[in-house]
């Protein structure tokens, strides 16, 4: 549904009318304009890109170590993870960022769903953290 409110939200917001909208989308008037662009715009989620950062290659530090991440000089994902051990994600070239893609959706189906549940539960585990409740 958030991404029915996202298209929703854009098509408000640059006064398109949703009749036009549906039909160069190709959707037919069978179907209620809710339903159709949903369906339409959810089977785009395995090809949208994962938004990336220290939270998101946290998580995959601890629970994907067959994804390719862009170490650090004389580093290795030994260990607990450190912002210190991966090249911070606004330095990666092209060619670190395709790597990193190309081994991340072997193991993650549709990626920009789990980098949701991923970026959540780690912002948990560092407010857990630095109320020094728990912490890995």
């Amino acid at each position: 549904m958030e991404v029915y409110k996202k298209v929703r939200a854009y098509i408000e917001d640059n006064g398109y009318k949703q009749l036009a909208v549906a039909q160069k989308a190709g959707i037919t008037e069978q179907h209620s304009f809710k339903e159709s662009i949903y369906s339409k715009f959810i089977n785009f989620e395995n090809v949208l890109e994962i938004p990336i950062d220290s939270f998101i290659l946290e998580k995959i530090w601890y629970d994907l170590p067959q994804v390719e991440l862009p170490l650090r000089k004389n580093h290795n994902r030994n260990g607990k993870w450190s912002n210190d051990k991966v090249i911070p994600w606004s330095q990666w070239d092209k060619d670190m960022y395709v790597s990193f893609r190309n081994s991340f959706i072997q193991k993650v189906e549709i990626p920009i769903m789990w980098e949701n549940a991923a970026w959540i539960e780690i912002a948990q585990a560092r407010k857990q953290q630095i109320a020094g409740v728990d912490g890995k």
